[in-house]
């Protein structure tokens, strides 16, 4: 027999069951799937579909309700189920919660750029250091781009990800070494400042314009549809990311700043520029 879990998504909100493992205040609460170090990261909220959905904003998890109560009590989708649908659930404020594990981040350390040795990245085993396990990011993912060193080295993936309500968030994947000197992809940013997409060829060509844009997706579309007339690059993160990035490699560079047509975009531009400027104001 088929279960619907539609129904039960629909019909159950989520605030309701999951204030029967931890308190819940206007829609925020500490994570229950790894230990807080600082803020309650863990958000409660309806989306566009009206749906109640949780997302962490430390360690990333996300889900339904019938996601919540299956990873909270360690069972299959279809037990969470009817767990829920016979409200077989504790008593609220009765749950004892097993220690989440502690947040392991700065445990592992990015190797940058990448050794030779390491394996091709699979994002469907991504070390998640913040709750010290192995998440798969496939349902999720729309695309994944690696970013390299000046010789071509690769010094991590980014990976953006899309959710069932429309959010998207873009994050980087590096390769670390971690405790008993273990090594893994891992959820975990290289310190700033970040290279730029395309740095390699921009060294390759310095003679060439530059066009600037403003994803990875457009400059992989650039590459793909012209003659390589002009060297693409781009930056990790989204338009208030800019001063984690190394602008020093466009200092003296003829550049063409083509925008989005977002606001937020055309004014990340203009302080890209000025940037630019400013640095090369103080080179000469």
């Amino acid at each position: 027999m088929s279960v619907d879990f539609q129904n039960v998504i629909e019909k159950f909100p989520l605030t309701e069951v999951a204030s029967h493992y931890i308190p819940i205040n206007k829609n925020l609460a500490n994570c229950p799937f790894h230990r807080e170090s600082q803020a309650q990261n863990f958000h409660v909220y309806r989306g566009f579909d009206e749906i109640e959905r949780y997302r962490c904003l430390e360690c990333h998890e996300y889900g339904d309700v019938v996601e919540f109560v299956s990873l909270i009590e360690h069972c299959t989708k279809s037990e969470a189920v009817e767990k829920i649908k016979t409200s077989n659930l504790p008593l609220p404020s009765s749950w004892v919660l097993e220690d989440p594990p502690y947040d392991q981040s700065k445990a592992w350390s990015p190797m940058i750029p990448s050794p030779h040795e390491a394996p091709g990245y699979n994002w469907e085993l991504t070390y998640n250091p913040v709750r010290s396990t192995l998440v798969d990011l496939g349902p999720y993912i729309f695309r994944s781009d690696p970013y390299h060193d000046h010789e071509g080295l690769l010094m991590f993936w980014v990976v953006r990800l899309t959710f069932n309500d429309g959010f998207q968030v873009a994050l980087q994947v590096t390769w670390c070494v971690g405790p008993k000197n273990e090594q893994k992809w891992c959820l975990r940013e290289m310190e700033p400042k970040f290279p730029l997409m395309g740095l390699d060829a921009l060294v390759a060509d310095p003679a060439k314009y530059v066009l600037l844009l403003g994803s990875e997706e457009d400059k992989s579309e650039h590459d793909r549809n012209t003659d390589g007339g002009a060297v693409a690059v781009t930056w990790f993160g989204d338009d208030a990311d800019i001063a984690k990035t190394d602008w020093a490699p466009l200092v003296g560079r003829k550049i063409i700043y083509l925008c989005s047509d977002s606001e937020s975009n055309r004014r990340a531009m203009q302080r890209i520029f000025k940037i630019v400027e400013i640095e090369k104001a103080g080179s000469g």
